[in-house]
């Protein structure tokens, strides 16, 4: 049964409280990437962030880019704003998991366990304090709301507009979301609800709607390009899918990095976590139901890894998980339905083991975000390095060379340099990044063998990590 109004405020306030704990250290955390891309194409009139996207273009994405562009109107460029609006989603989405899991398990512990774990995985640092990837929270939310109305008993017309206005609005912020017919169809077997099978025909239907306008737009499936300029996302390689997958679950069992970076405290976490909910696996005592309930789950994790298992990369620093946002909604839920399951004698110690997951989450979630402000830090004092460099001089062409791309998995600056620059230094500045050592050297001697007259208007730069600032030729 779904939750009660009490119950429902109650979990939305804990889903708040969470994600403010959790995410309270990035709020103020610098452009990063794509970021940069994102702002250029919001000042550029020439390259104003389009609703439909080019023929060519990699990506779909026409919902994600009208809420920056209402961002950009409401309040331009405002860290903190832009950020607080993807951690207000993605608690939408932590309160949407939990009423979900209420509802298919019939429990509130349920509930509040699949809503907690989810708002404080720290494997989602990357879609929610990465600006740029806030198509993950807003799809995730739209999705939550059909596969809410797939869990009722009857789907009157109202309910199948509404699936299908939220069915689309997902998959036009975020590919992930393409797996959504699979997902009520799976939970609709799960429940014997009649009405899935309308509700999954509606999907379905706005699903192929869906591919035939990006085909028509993109003229292709598009996807993020290989080095031979085909598709990455129309590759096949069935090793590389089996590791990907492996390495899925693995980061799904025991969230947080694996690198060991931030101590053998947080890695002691990271693997505490996995354990506890072992444990809570084990207490559950499944009935026909729940294991039924449990194999839909299973399934959907895996029709949600399929979109992703045959070219996205997912290291022990944790680049790479946003493609889990959507999957660790059904993995959290299947926690929930195992605390819930636990019989009445074990509630409270599984209720205890619940508490400690979550605050050993909230921990490991804020060390993630450490390394997102951090990086953001690198990418400001880079940006701010060149600007204090060319302030008042006349200078219209900058090379650069170790600009700072990362910082423990959490994206700095490996790209749109130029287009950062643009936006928070000079438009008219052009700016060459030369990763290769031999290259900048030879761009160091010519610029050396220069007169001084005539390399007035150059800058060449090196960064030094070190010192975090540029040394200026």
């Amino acid at each position: 049964m779904p939750l009660s109004g009490r119950g429902s405020c109650l979990l939305a306030l804990a889903c708040i409280a969470a994600v403010a704990i959790g995410y309270g250290n990035v709020v103020d955390a610098f452009f990063v990437a794509d970021d940069h891309v994102i702002l250029f194409g919001l000042i550029d009139p020439d390259r104003a962030v389009r609703f439909l996207p080019e023929r060519g273009s990699s990506f779909f994405r026409p919902l994600l880019a009208l809420s920056f562009w209402v961002d950009w109107q409401l309040w331009a460029a405002n860290l903190p704003a832009m950020h607080v609006v993807g951690f207000a989603l993605h608690a939408l989405a932590a309160w949407l998991v939990g009423r979900a899991a209420a509802t298919w398990t019939g429990s509130t512990l349920a509930g509040f366990t699949a809503a907690l774990l989810f708002a404080t995985s720290p494997l989602h640092p990357e879609a929610v304090t990465w600006i740029s990837a806030r198509g993950y929270p807003l799809g995730a939310a739209l999705s939550l709301l059909v596969l809410g109305a797939s869990a009722r008993e009857q789907a009157r017309a109202s309910t199948l507009v509404v699936v299908g206005v939220a069915a689309a609005a997902a998959l036009l912020s975020v590919e992930p979301a393409l797996p959504l017919v699979a997902y009520v169809m799976a939970l609709g077997w799960a429940q014997r609800r009649r009405a899935s099978l309308r509700l999954g025909l509606v999907v379905a239907a706005v699903t192929a709607a869906y591919l035939a306008a990006r085909v028509a737009c993109l003229g292709g499936l598009g996807g993020y390009r290989g080095s031979d300029g085909g598709a990455v996302h129309a590759s096949l390689d069935v090793g590389r899918a089996l590791r990907t997958l492996t390495q899925a679950w693995g980061h799904l069992l025991a969230p947080g990095p694996w690198d060991g970076a931030d101590g053998w405290g947080i890695t002691g976490l990271v693997c505490g976590t996995g354990a506890v909910a072992l444990v809570v696996h084990a207490l559950a005592r499944h009935d026909r139901g729940s294991v039924r309930l449990l194999v839909a789950l299973v399934a959907c994790v895996f029709a949600g890894l399929a979109v992703t298992a045959t070219w996205a990369t997912l290291d022990a620093d944790l680049s790479g998980v946003r493609y889990l946002y959507f999957v660790n909604v059904f993995w959290c839920s299947g926690i929930g339905l195992a605390a819930s399951r636990a019989s009445a004698g074990r509630r409270h110690v599984v209720s205890a083991l619940v508490a400690v997951m979550v605050a050993a989450q909230l921990v490991t979630l804020r060390a993630v975000n450490a390394r997102w402000a951090e990086s953001g830090a690198l990418a400001r004092a880079a940006i701010e390095g060149v600007s204090a460099r060319v302030a008042g001089r006349d200078v219209h062409h900058v090379f650069l060379h170790g600009v700072p791309s990362s910082f423990r998995g959490a994206h700095a600056l490996p790209w749109a340099v130029e287009q950062a620059v643009r936006v928070f230094v000079r438009f008219d500045l052009r700016v060459e990044v030369v990763p290769d050592d031999e290259q900048f050297a030879l761009v160091r001697r010519s610029y050396l063998a220069t007169p001084a007259d005539q390399r007035a208007g150059v800058e060449v730069g090196t960064w030094d990590a070190e010192a975090r600032r540029w040394r200026w030729e």
